[in-house]
Parts: structure tokens; sequence; C-alpha cells
């Protein structure tokens, strides 16, 4: 799956061609609260993206342009398991359902679908990724980080 057209003036696609590194970088370094942490810059955000399976991004359609306002990624085997992050919206472009609209279009892309597994981590949105089907980790006692 290409694209998925929203109800309002954005919409959803993992082209590759349409991402806009240093719209990507901002969002994940200067947005993100978790990305200045794990990001030197727009070179490291550019190695992250092209090195997943898959990145979605969030753009609206303007004039005679195209603007990404959002985006997330997953690293995966494209087979049995992927880790969805680094999903952020713009702030400005918060509100109008922006981040459903990207989880929605990311758990019915037919590639992500046949993963046996799909894993994130959220401080906060708990509520937004359980409308798609997320639950806790049954034991999360088994997880380990390094």
């Amino acid at each position: 799956m290409d694209s998925i057209e929203g109800e309002n003036d954005y919409f959803v696609s993992r082209d590759r061609e349409l991402i806009d590194y240093a719209a990507a970088a901002h969002l994940i370094i200067e947005v993100a609260a978790w990305g200045k942490a794990q990001h030197t810059g727009e070179d490291s955000v550019r190695s992250c993206i092209d090195n997943s399976a898959w990145c979605f991004g969030v753009y609206r359609k303007a004039a005679n342009k195209t603007e990404m306002v959002g985006i997330a990624r997953i690293i995966s085997d494209k087979r049995t398991f992927g880790y969805l992050c680094d999903v952020v919206i713009h702030p400005e472009h918060r509100g109008c359902g922006l981040g459903k609209q990207l989880v929605r279009a990311i758990v019915a892309d037919e590639e992500v679908v046949s993963l046996g597994t799909l894993l994130l981590i959220t401080p906060d949105a708990h509520g937004l990724y359980r409308q798609f089907g997320f639950k806790s980790i049954d034991n999360p006692e088994m997880l380990m980080k390094r």
C-alpha cells in the first residue's frame, strides 16, 4: 500500500520518495521528547529511516507542495517481528485525528499485517494504540534492555 487518503487535506504514505529528511529530523529530534537523546542530527535520522523496513509519513497537501507533518517507522525483519517507533505528529497539526489516521494506515498495511508481532513502547499514548489492537505485555519481566 502506497498511501491512504484521509477525510481532510492530509494523507499517509510510505512512499520513500516523499520523505522530507529535514522535516523528519525536526519532528524526531526537536518535537519528540526522546529524539535529542537518540540522534545527533539529520544524518542520524536519515540513516535510521533508510535502514528501517518501512517509514510512514503524514503529509499535508498545500497549494503546489506537500508538507511532511508526521512520521512513524518500523524496524523489522519483514516477516515475523516489527518494532513501531518514532511516531510523531507536529504540534501544529495535532487534534484533528492525524495520529489515528497514521496508526490506522500502519496496522492496515498488508505487509505490516503479515508480521507475527508488532511491538511499541509508549509513555503516554496507550489509549490511542489500544484502539488498534495493541495491548500491554503479559510478562513484562521477560523484556530486557541494554
